[in-house]
């Protein structure tokens, strides 16, 4: 397997290529053989908690309650692709919360006019 990896973003990225051999197994009992259970357990661990703090991250940007949050953890599985749909308002408010005074009187005065239509 040929393993890239860069420095840096955008036209300053400097992209390292190497033609590293790395050997993973090609099933779960290879992988086991290679590196024993504990090792894939932490690594399955390691990795599922990444997915599923950004999961609890995009549930909870889009305006879901912990208590709906906690519902779609119940049912979640690493690995498994699912869509969050956001509240705009929720979203809306959220980035509110983040604003000066002067960006929310901007904000609310250009609700306001579409509001007045």
């Amino acid at each position: 397997m040929i393993i890239s990896t860069s420095k840096g973003k955008g036209e300053s990225a400097v992209v390292l290529v190497a033609d590293i051999k790395v050997t993973f197994g090609d099933n779960l009992d290879e992988a086991i053989d290679l590196v024993g259970e504990e090792v894939v357990y932490e690594c399955y661990v390691a990795e599922g908690l990444i997915k599923a703090r950004s999961v609890i991250k995009a549930l909870h940007y889009a305006g879901k309650t912990d208590k709906e949050i906690q519902a779609e953890m119940d049912t979640w599985k690493p690995g498994v692709s699912r869509r969050v749909s956001a509240d705009p308002a929720a979203k809306m408010l959220a980035k509110a919360k983040t604003m000066t005074e002067a960006e929310l009187r901007a904000l609310i005065a250009q609700i306001t006019a579409i509001a007045e239509g």
